[in-house]
């Protein structure tokens, strides 16, 4: 089975999100037009360089965070088969696990930066490593380690599809959206 991100993601997340880093783009060719321009003409002062760098700066940056934080998030899906799980994302590289080498899965955080916790599923062929707890963001899928966004979709294909023994921590987490519900309404009431 194919699994996607939420639709929420394909349907509003992803145009905006190629709208705002096209317009971006766009900007930045006119900084770096009208920065040559200038130099051209011999009229170009240190204030308006200062402004064209920092402006091409700020962009790259933009695009640095698009690239390493968001990108993932927004196209990549995955594939569970028989025979191994396979993950895609343009402009990455296709990551394979195949199932005999699957030997743990389960669900862990990212550490959000507005303090949500978002779940991803996990599969890898090592141990979860305990520096990246509740950090699973930080990480980069291999081929010997591969995550997605949760869904219980998914969560039900990989405990019929991982052989018996290797998805123990999945089947922990059948109230998995019961408890972000109880946990969103204690914050509420702190507040």
């Amino acid at each position: 089975m194919k699994f996607k991100p939420p639709t929420f993601v394909r349907y509003v997340a992803r145009p905006l999100s190629i709208l705002l880093f096209g317009s971006l783009a766009a900007f930045f060719i006119v900084c770096i037009a009208e920065l040559f321009k200038e130099a051209i003409s011999h009229t170009l002062t240190f204030r308006m360089a200062a402004f064209a760098l920092v402006g091409c700066a700020v962009i790259v940056f933009g695009f640095w965070v698009f690239a390493t934080g968001l990108w993932d998030k927004l196209f990549a899906t995955i594939t569970v088969n028989s025979d191994q799980i396979v993950w895609k994302c343009p402009l990455r590289r296709t990551r394979r696990i195949l199932m005999h080498n699957v030997h743990y899965a389960g669900i862990e955080y990212e550490d959000s930066y507005n303090g949500l916790p978002y779940a991803y599923i996990y599969i890898s062929a090592a141990p979860y490593p305990k520096e990246y707890a509740h950090k699973i963001n930080k990480l980069r899928c291999r081929d010997d380690f591969l995550f997605f966004r949760f869904s219980t979709e998914l969560k039900d294909c990989l405990i019929k599809t991982i052989p018996s023994g290797r998805s123990v921590a999945l089947y922990d987490c059948d109230d998995f959206e019961a408890n972000i519900h109880r946990r969103k309404a204690k914050k509420k009431k702190r507040k």
